[in-house]
């Protein structure tokens, strides 16, 4: 193992020299706050809300969905793109859990000015406790 003198050096320095010296790369993830937007809804039963709402500007392409769940019950949640489009992504949340889904490549939107939906698609036992959905998109232009 190498000392590495790391007084006054930034640390990306530091760990460009560590991935060197370790033969490997390394990768710092970051969102930047103007090319990001993001968006949280409580839904329950068979709800459809708008998570994030439609730039005109842009592409809202997706990077991460997000889901609590307080129930006794696991509960599928299905994104959409548009309030009735395509089903593009589905997550079942563990029963009192967090589930999280991150794209390494972002689910790109087929239109500017597409908002984002969650419903919750349950069939057989519903609870009445609430999800809270989460997404974040990259605003592509």
């Amino acid at each position: 193992m190498k000392d590495i003198e790391i007084y006054g050096r930034d640390l990306g320095d530091v760990l460009r020299k560590l991935a060197v010296d370790a033969g490997g790369r390394y990768r710092r993830s970051y969102y930047l706050r103007d090319i990001t937007t993001t968006g949280s809804s409580t839904l329950t039963r068979s709800d459809q809300m708008e998570i994030i709402a439609g730039d005109s500007n842009n592409y809202l392409d997706l990077v991460t969905v997000a889901g609590s769940n307080t129930s006794t019950n696991a509960i599928r949640v299905d994104i959409r793109a548009g309030t009735s489009g395509a089903t593009l992504d589905s997550m079942v949340i563990p029963s009192a859990n967090v589930a999280v889904h991150t794209f390494e490549v972002p689910l790109p939107a087929s239109e500017k000015d597409q908002n984002w939906n969650a419903r919750v698609n349950q069939s057989g036992e519903i609870s009445d406790s609430p999800v809270i959905i989460t997404l974040i998109a990259v605003k592509n232009p």
